[in-house]
Protein backbone atom coordinates (compact mmCIF):
# COMPACT_ATOMS: atom_id res chain seq x y z
CA UNK A 1 0.00 0.00 0.00
CA UNK A 2 2.80 2.01 0.23
CA UNK A 3 2.26 3.27 -3.57
CA UNK A 4 -1.24 4.91 -2.22
CA UNK A 5 0.84 7.03 -0.09
CA UNK A 6 3.77 8.16 -2.02
CA UNK A 7 0.77 9.00 -4.59
CA UNK A 8 -1.59 10.49 -1.91
CA UNK A 9 1.09 12.95 -0.03
CA UNK A 10 2.59 14.54 -3.26
CA UNK A 11 -0.94 14.83 -4.92
CA UNK A 12 -3.04 15.05 -2.08
CA UNK A 13 -6.20 15.98 -4.37
CA UNK A 14 -5.79 12.93 -6.93
CA UNK A 15 -7.94 10.44 -7.37
CA UNK A 16 -6.53 7.29 -6.64
CA UNK A 17 -7.59 3.77 -8.21
CA UNK A 18 -6.59 0.89 -6.62
CA UNK A 19 -6.36 -2.28 -8.37
CA UNK A 20 -5.99 -5.84 -6.60
CA UNK A 21 -5.59 -9.13 -8.63
CA UNK A 22 -4.15 -12.87 -7.57
CA UNK A 23 -0.34 -12.62 -8.91
CA UNK A 24 -0.94 -14.89 -11.64
CA UNK A 25 -0.17 -14.72 -15.72
CA UNK A 26 -4.18 -14.34 -16.65
CA UNK A 27 -5.56 -11.80 -13.52
CA UNK A 28 -2.33 -9.67 -14.25
CA UNK A 29 -3.64 -9.57 -17.28
CA UNK A 30 -7.09 -8.93 -16.66
CA UNK A 31 -6.31 -6.34 -14.12
CA UNK A 32 -3.99 -4.65 -16.58
CA UNK A 33 -6.81 -4.74 -18.91
CA UNK A 34 -9.53 -2.80 -16.91
CA UNK A 35 -6.59 -0.33 -15.63
CA UNK A 36 -6.05 0.54 -19.37
CA UNK A 37 -9.08 1.94 -19.63
CA UNK A 38 -9.82 4.10 -16.69
CA UNK A 39 -7.37 6.90 -16.08
CA UNK A 40 -4.66 8.53 -17.67
CA UNK A 41 -1.72 7.25 -15.78
CA UNK A 42 -0.71 3.70 -14.39
CA UNK A 43 1.80 3.38 -12.10
CA UNK A 44 2.70 -0.45 -11.81
CA UNK A 45 5.49 -1.75 -9.52
CA UNK A 46 4.36 -5.36 -10.29
CA UNK A 47 6.90 -6.88 -12.47
CA UNK A 48 8.67 -10.05 -12.88
CA UNK A 49 11.99 -10.67 -15.23
CA UNK A 50 12.05 -10.01 -18.82
CA UNK A 51 11.57 -14.05 -19.50
CA UNK A 52 7.99 -14.13 -18.38
CA UNK A 53 7.33 -11.57 -20.69
CA UNK A 54 3.34 -11.40 -22.03
CA UNK A 55 2.81 -10.14 -25.33
CA UNK A 56 -0.75 -9.66 -24.03
CA UNK A 57 0.05 -7.68 -21.50
CA UNK A 58 2.26 -5.54 -24.12
CA UNK A 59 -0.44 -5.20 -26.53
CA UNK A 60 -2.64 -3.45 -23.57
CA UNK A 61 -0.11 -1.36 -22.70
CA UNK A 62 0.76 -0.12 -26.42
CA UNK A 63 -3.14 0.14 -26.80
CA UNK A 64 -3.43 2.73 -23.64
CA UNK A 65 -0.12 4.50 -24.96
CA UNK A 66 -1.77 5.26 -27.82
CA UNK A 67 -5.16 6.62 -26.38
CA UNK A 68 -2.59 9.10 -23.97
CA UNK A 69 -2.38 6.88 -21.37
CA UNK A 70 1.13 7.57 -19.53
CA UNK A 71 2.34 4.54 -17.52
CA UNK A 72 5.17 4.30 -15.32
CA UNK A 73 6.68 0.88 -14.07
CA UNK A 74 9.10 -0.19 -11.79
CA UNK A 75 12.29 -1.20 -12.77
CA UNK A 76 12.64 -3.65 -9.91
CA UNK A 77 14.94 -3.90 -7.04
CA UNK A 78 17.34 -6.20 -7.52
CA UNK A 79 20.13 -4.37 -9.70
CA UNK A 80 21.20 -6.03 -13.24
CA UNK A 81 19.94 -9.02 -12.33
CA UNK A 82 16.76 -8.69 -11.15
CA UNK A 83 16.71 -11.78 -8.86
CA UNK A 84 18.21 -14.39 -11.35
CA UNK A 85 21.95 -15.47 -11.83
CA UNK A 86 21.86 -13.15 -15.57
CA UNK A 87 21.79 -10.17 -17.14
CA UNK A 88 18.39 -8.99 -17.10
CA UNK A 89 15.56 -6.03 -16.78
CA UNK A 90 12.21 -6.14 -15.60
CA UNK A 91 8.85 -6.36 -17.50
CA UNK A 92 7.01 -4.38 -18.05
CA UNK A 93 9.79 -1.62 -17.46
CA UNK A 94 11.45 -3.33 -20.31
CA UNK A 95 8.03 -2.64 -22.73
CA UNK A 96 9.07 0.50 -24.98
CA UNK A 97 5.32 1.76 -24.11
CA UNK A 98 5.95 2.49 -20.28
CA UNK A 99 7.89 4.70 -18.65
CA UNK A 100 10.87 2.71 -16.68
CA UNK A 101 11.75 3.92 -13.11
CA UNK A 102 14.63 3.09 -11.50
CA UNK A 103 16.19 3.84 -7.76
CA UNK A 104 18.90 6.46 -6.24
CA UNK A 105 20.04 6.91 -3.19
CA UNK A 106 20.47 10.93 -1.39
CA UNK A 107 23.29 11.49 0.48
CA UNK A 108 22.26 13.89 3.15
CA UNK A 109 24.31 16.09 5.70
CA UNK A 110 23.43 16.51 9.51
CA UNK A 111 20.87 19.06 9.28
CA UNK A 112 19.28 17.17 6.36
CA UNK A 113 19.78 19.11 3.37
CA UNK A 114 20.69 16.75 0.46
CA UNK A 115 24.27 16.71 -0.36
CA UNK A 116 24.24 14.80 -3.65
CA UNK A 117 22.39 12.01 -4.89
CA UNK A 118 24.10 8.61 -6.62
CA UNK A 119 22.82 5.52 -7.69
CA UNK A 120 20.78 2.54 -5.11
CA UNK A 121 23.48 0.42 -5.21
CA UNK A 122 27.66 1.08 -5.25
CA UNK A 123 31.13 -0.30 -5.38
CA UNK A 124 29.87 -3.29 -2.44
CA UNK A 125 27.05 -4.39 -4.95
CA UNK A 126 29.30 -4.95 -7.44
CA UNK A 127 31.32 -7.00 -5.32
CA UNK A 128 28.36 -9.50 -4.22
CA UNK A 129 27.49 -9.53 -7.60
CA UNK A 130 30.75 -10.74 -9.24
CA UNK A 131 31.06 -12.87 -6.41
CA UNK A 132 28.58 -15.32 -7.43
CA UNK A 133 25.24 -13.70 -5.41
CA UNK A 134 23.58 -12.20 -8.54
CA UNK A 135 20.33 -13.22 -7.14
CA UNK A 136 20.09 -11.68 -3.84
CA UNK A 137 21.70 -7.89 -4.56
CA UNK A 138 19.65 -4.75 -3.97
CA UNK A 139 19.74 -1.86 -6.00
CA UNK A 140 18.16 -0.11 -9.52
CA UNK A 141 17.04 -2.49 -11.77
CA UNK A 142 18.69 -1.73 -15.29
CA UNK A 143 20.58 -3.11 -18.63
CA UNK A 144 18.94 -4.00 -22.04
CA UNK A 145 15.80 -5.65 -23.26
CA UNK A 146 16.55 -9.20 -25.10
CA UNK A 147 12.89 -8.55 -26.08
CA UNK A 148 12.75 -5.42 -27.60
CA UNK A 149 14.66 -3.20 -30.19
CA UNK A 150 15.89 -0.23 -29.22
CA UNK A 151 13.11 2.87 -29.66
CA UNK A 152 13.84 5.49 -31.87
CA UNK A 153 13.44 8.18 -29.37
CA UNK A 154 16.38 6.64 -26.90
CA UNK A 155 19.29 5.41 -30.11
CA UNK A 156 21.36 8.33 -29.49
CA UNK A 157 21.64 8.37 -25.71
CA UNK A 158 22.46 4.39 -26.00
CA UNK A 159 24.74 4.92 -28.44
CA UNK A 160 27.11 6.89 -26.08
CA UNK A 161 26.72 4.86 -23.18
CA UNK A 162 27.85 1.76 -25.42
CA UNK A 163 30.82 4.10 -26.58
CA UNK A 164 31.35 5.50 -22.91
CA UNK A 165 31.21 2.10 -21.64
CA UNK A 166 33.83 0.88 -24.24
CA UNK A 167 36.16 3.36 -22.83
CA UNK A 168 36.43 2.04 -19.33
CA UNK A 169 37.09 -1.11 -18.00
CA UNK A 170 33.79 -2.78 -18.55
CA UNK A 171 31.64 -3.33 -21.65
CA UNK A 172 27.81 -3.69 -22.76
CA UNK A 173 27.68 -7.95 -23.28
CA UNK A 174 27.23 -8.75 -26.89
CA UNK A 175 23.59 -9.20 -28.20
CA UNK A 176 22.80 -6.55 -25.48
CA UNK A 177 23.70 -3.80 -28.08
CA UNK A 178 20.93 -2.39 -30.01
CA UNK A 179 18.25 -3.34 -27.50
CA UNK A 180 15.82 -1.24 -25.45
CA UNK A 181 17.74 0.64 -22.66
CA UNK A 182 16.54 0.45 -18.82
CA UNK A 183 14.82 2.18 -17.06
CA UNK A 184 14.06 5.51 -18.82
CA UNK A 185 14.60 7.67 -15.44
CA UNK A 186 14.39 7.38 -11.65
CA UNK A 187 14.35 8.99 -8.64
CA UNK A 188 15.23 8.16 -4.57
CA UNK A 189 14.68 4.45 -3.44
CA UNK A 190 17.23 3.03 -1.55
CA UNK A 191 15.75 2.07 1.60
CA UNK A 192 18.63 4.13 3.76
CA UNK A 193 17.49 7.25 2.30
CA UNK A 194 13.62 6.13 1.41
CA UNK A 195 10.12 7.64 2.51
CA UNK A 196 9.22 8.01 6.16
CA UNK A 197 6.14 6.01 6.97
CA UNK A 198 4.72 4.42 9.91
CA UNK A 199 4.32 0.39 10.58
CA UNK A 200 2.25 -0.98 13.85
CA UNK A 201 2.68 2.79 15.26
CA UNK A 202 6.43 3.37 14.68
CA UNK A 203 8.25 5.15 12.22
CA UNK A 204 10.28 3.51 9.65
CA UNK A 205 11.89 3.98 6.50
CA UNK A 206 11.03 2.16 3.58
CA UNK A 207 12.15 1.97 0.05
CA UNK A 208 12.54 0.65 -3.51
CA UNK A 209 11.52 1.44 -7.20
CA UNK A 210 7.84 0.26 -6.44
CA UNK A 211 8.51 4.12 -4.36
CA UNK A 212 9.76 5.94 -6.76
CA UNK A 213 7.30 5.19 -9.87
CA UNK A 214 4.54 6.32 -8.06
CA UNK A 215 6.70 9.68 -7.27
CA UNK A 216 6.78 10.08 -10.44
CA UNK A 217 3.27 9.27 -11.50
CA UNK A 218 1.87 11.76 -9.13
CA UNK A 219 4.62 14.40 -10.27
CA UNK A 220 2.27 13.86 -13.90
CA UNK A 221 -0.75 13.93 -12.17
CA UNK A 222 0.43 17.57 -11.05
CA UNK A 223 1.76 18.55 -14.56
CA UNK A 224 -1.81 17.44 -16.40
CA UNK A 225 -3.48 19.36 -13.53
CA UNK A 226 -1.29 22.40 -14.20
CA UNK A 227 -1.65 21.98 -17.79
CA UNK A 228 -5.61 21.28 -17.86
CA UNK A 229 -5.38 18.70 -19.59
CA UNK A 230 -3.17 15.34 -20.19
CA UNK A 231 0.13 15.82 -21.53
CA UNK A 232 0.45 12.67 -23.32
CA UNK A 233 -2.96 13.43 -25.74
CA UNK A 234 -0.53 16.23 -27.01
CA UNK A 235 3.17 15.08 -26.86
CA UNK A 236 5.36 12.10 -27.69
CA UNK A 237 6.76 11.98 -23.59
CA UNK A 238 9.50 9.53 -24.37
CA UNK A 239 10.63 11.15 -27.22
CA UNK A 240 10.51 14.82 -24.86
CA UNK A 241 11.72 13.71 -22.04
CA UNK A 242 14.87 12.44 -24.03
CA UNK A 243 15.05 15.40 -25.83
CA UNK A 244 15.28 17.22 -22.51
CA UNK A 245 17.68 14.94 -20.50
CA UNK A 246 20.73 15.52 -23.43
CA UNK A 247 19.75 19.27 -22.58
CA UNK A 248 20.59 19.00 -19.33
CA UNK A 249 16.96 20.10 -18.61
CA UNK A 250 14.41 18.89 -16.06
CA UNK A 251 16.61 15.91 -14.83
CA UNK A 252 19.67 15.70 -11.99
CA UNK A 253 22.19 13.48 -14.14
CA UNK A 254 23.22 10.44 -11.85
CA UNK A 255 27.14 9.85 -12.63
CA UNK A 256 28.18 8.09 -9.57
CA UNK A 257 27.35 4.56 -8.72
CA UNK A 258 26.27 1.00 -10.52
CA UNK A 259 23.60 -1.85 -10.17
CA UNK A 260 25.94 -5.18 -10.03
CA UNK A 261 27.34 -4.55 -13.27
CA UNK A 262 26.46 -1.70 -15.07
CA UNK A 263 28.07 1.98 -13.90
CA UNK A 264 26.25 5.33 -13.66
CA UNK A 265 27.79 7.56 -16.21
CA UNK A 266 27.45 11.00 -17.21
CA UNK A 267 23.97 11.19 -19.74
CA UNK A 268 21.59 8.47 -20.13
CA UNK A 269 22.59 4.74 -18.09
CA UNK A 270 21.68 1.70 -17.35
CA UNK A 271 21.28 2.14 -14.09
CA UNK A 272 19.61 5.54 -13.31
CA UNK A 273 18.36 6.18 -16.67
CA UNK A 274 18.17 10.15 -17.30
CA UNK A 275 18.40 10.51 -13.86
CA UNK A 276 15.77 12.17 -11.11
CA UNK A 277 13.25 14.80 -11.51
CA UNK A 278 13.66 18.60 -10.95
CA UNK A 279 9.69 18.39 -10.74
CA UNK A 280 9.08 21.92 -11.10
CA UNK A 281 11.75 22.79 -13.98
CA UNK A 282 10.79 19.43 -16.21
CA UNK A 283 6.54 19.78 -15.75
CA UNK A 284 7.24 23.69 -16.95
CA UNK A 285 9.40 22.70 -19.97
CA UNK A 286 6.85 19.69 -20.86
CA UNK A 287 3.97 22.31 -20.77
CA UNK A 288 5.44 24.45 -22.53
CA UNK A 289 6.35 21.92 -25.25
CA UNK A 290 2.73 20.74 -24.97
CA UNK A 291 0.84 24.24 -25.48
CA UNK A 292 3.67 25.12 -28.43
CA UNK A 293 2.34 21.78 -30.00
CA UNK A 294 -1.16 23.04 -29.54
CA UNK A 295 -0.73 26.55 -30.83
CA UNK A 296 0.66 25.14 -33.67
CA UNK A 297 -2.57 23.09 -34.35
CA UNK A 298 -4.35 26.21 -33.57
CA UNK A 299 -6.01 25.03 -30.75
CA UNK A 300 -6.49 27.58 -27.57
CA UNK A 301 -3.84 27.36 -24.70
CA UNK A 302 -6.20 27.36 -21.46
CA UNK A 303 -3.38 26.17 -18.73
CA UNK A 304 -3.13 28.84 -16.07
CA UNK A 305 0.22 30.37 -15.71
CA UNK A 306 3.49 29.26 -17.45
CA UNK A 307 4.65 27.64 -14.44
CA UNK A 308 3.91 25.32 -11.95
CA UNK A 309 3.91 25.24 -8.39
CA UNK A 310 4.54 21.87 -7.03
CA UNK A 311 3.91 22.47 -3.62
CA UNK A 312 2.49 19.32 -2.52
CA UNK A 313 0.29 20.90 0.73
CA UNK A 314 -1.66 23.05 -1.80
CA UNK A 315 -4.95 20.80 -3.58
CA UNK A 316 -4.97 19.88 -6.69
CA UNK A 317 -8.48 21.64 -8.41
CA UNK A 318 -9.16 18.83 -11.10
CA UNK A 319 -9.39 15.29 -10.65
CA UNK A 320 -5.38 14.41 -11.22
CA UNK A 321 -5.40 11.09 -9.97
CA UNK A 322 -2.51 7.91 -9.80
CA UNK A 323 -2.49 5.03 -9.27
CA UNK A 324 -0.99 2.21 -6.72
CA UNK A 325 -0.18 -1.23 -5.40
CA UNK A 326 -0.37 -3.68 -8.48
CA UNK A 327 -1.54 -1.52 -10.98
CA UNK A 328 -3.25 1.91 -11.42
CA UNK A 329 -4.12 4.96 -13.08
CA UNK A 330 -4.62 8.98 -12.84
CA UNK A 331 -8.11 10.05 -13.94
CA UNK A 332 -8.88 13.66 -15.23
Amino acid sequence: MSDIEVVHSLAPAAKILVFFAPNNGMNGYEVYKLAATKADIISTSWGSSESYESSMINNILAKASITGATIFAASGDNGAYDRTEELTVDFPASSPHAIAVGGTKLIVSSSGQVKKEISWGNEQTFIEAQSGHQSSISGSGGGFSQDFNIPQYQGSSTKKYDNSCKSTDFSIPQGYTGKLGVPDVSANADPYTGYATTISGKWTFIGGTSLSTPLWAALFARCNQKFGDNLAKHIHLHKELYELGKKGIGFTDITQGNNGYYEAKQGWDAVTGLGSPKGEELCNELIAIANAAKTAKGEIITSSSSTVDLDSSKEMKDDAGTSSNEVAKDEL
